[in-house]
């Protein structure tokens, strides 16, 4: 063997050495839990939603969870804990549409039969979109921590980004910092700014379109495509589980973006079909806050026109445990006719005299 073989041999005997023992942090520390839960001893941040969720739920030990879009992101499990006796974890998606949220559920109760309970907030953004609608393209998404091929794992295992994120988690462990809590899990920043000036500096309101739109018949089979497949199906195939789903309260800048948009009809018709497909399920306890009119009223507890303070989500878990704000087939009627009472006839003008 001539010497620039044997140079060539041992620089890629090196160059593989390398290789295998960058890859190696990576699968040992494993920062987004692709292989395991979080190594005694070491700190990890937990703080990368798409990355780390499917990891979560598939190694982590719980029996109850909590999921939904940024509106969910402020609960803390510790409360939910102390209200229902559970050990939980907080799987927030920002952004999500039905079908991830439903993906990570069914996720979980794939690999974990301990599961009780599961809580989940009801965007009214969500509602009308085709059953396999996801939010973040193909080219955005990290399939290679969701699937079940192992050859996919070189993405995870020599991913300069991710190296860097192992390496950090020892870089916390020097520095003494603890692992991530799931009450401060995606929470918001202490020093977010709530309020009137803050909501409406940010609120665009859209020219009135003098037009109505209502629930024809390719919405609501977009609609109940949706609600069917990434609800009842799993609701029904688990019938251990409860699943406490609600509509979260909105602000009224909310109400008047759909009133002027033409659509606040649609979206309460939307809602009326939601109600009536998930009341018919035993192991579904459905709560709506979004009748709490004087809640959306009050701008202190925004921040956008959406987005309510951590606050509201305490106030939503209290009343789920004393069973406050439960739509149920003896009420719902009543509860429509007051959202379409109220939101549908409200002078929105005066929010901004």
């Amino acid at each position: 063997m001539t010497a620039y073989k044997k140079w060539l041999l041992a620089f890629f005997a090196l160059f593989l050495a390398a290789l295998l023992f960058l890859g190696g942090i990576t699968a040992v520390i494993d920062p987004y839990f692709h292989y395991h839960a979080p190594l005694e001893g070491l700190s990890y941040e937990i703080f990368y939603q798409r990355y780390q969720n499917d990891g979560i739920v598939k190694h982590f030990d719980y029996d109850a969870l909590i999921t939904g879009n940024s509106m969910t992101e402020n609960f803390k499990t510790s409360e939910l804990d102390a209200l229902f006796g559970t050990n939980s974890i907080k799987v927030p998606y920002s952004g999500a549409s039905l079908k991830e949220l439903d993906m990570n559920v069914r996720a979980a109760l794939e690999h974990n039969g301990d599961i009780r309970m599961v809580v989940m907030g009801l965007d009214y953004g969500s509602f009308i979109q085709d059953k396999d609608y996801m939010a973040y393209s193909d080219e955005d998404y990290p399939d290679f921590l969701y699937d079940e091929n192992p050859f996919n794992d070189v993405k995870y295992l020599f991913n300069k980004s991710i190296l860097k994120t192992s390496l950090d988690v020892i870089s916390r462990t020097r520095a003494g910092l603890p692992t991530t809590g799931f009450d401060e899990y995606s929470a918001w920043p202490a020093d977010t700014v709530y309020g009137r000036d803050v909501t409406f500096a940010q609120y665009q309101r859209l020219w009135d379109s003098g037009e109505e739109h209502h629930l024809n018949d390719e919405r609501l089979a977009l609609l109940t495509g949706n609600i069917a497949q990434n609800i009842l199906e799993t609701a029904k195939a688990n019938p251990q589980v409860e699943f406490y789903y609600y509509f979260p309260p909105y602000s009224l800048l909310f109400w008047d973006k759909q009133d002027r948009g033409g659509v606040l009809e649609l979206q309460l018709e939307a809602e009326r079909v939601v109600i009536e497909m998930l009341l018919q399920q035993e192991n579904i306890h459905l709560f709506s806050f979004l009748d709490d009119f004087e809640l959306a009223a009050d701008f202190s507890r925004f921040k956008d026109y959406i987005h309510h303070d951590p606050q509201v989500n305490s106030h939503i878990l209290r009343c789920m445990a004393e069973g406050l704000h439960e739509l149920t087939a003896d009420n719902y009627e009543d509860y429509c006719s007051r959202m379409l009472e109220h939101y549908g006839t409200y002078d929105y003008d005066s929010l901004f005299e």
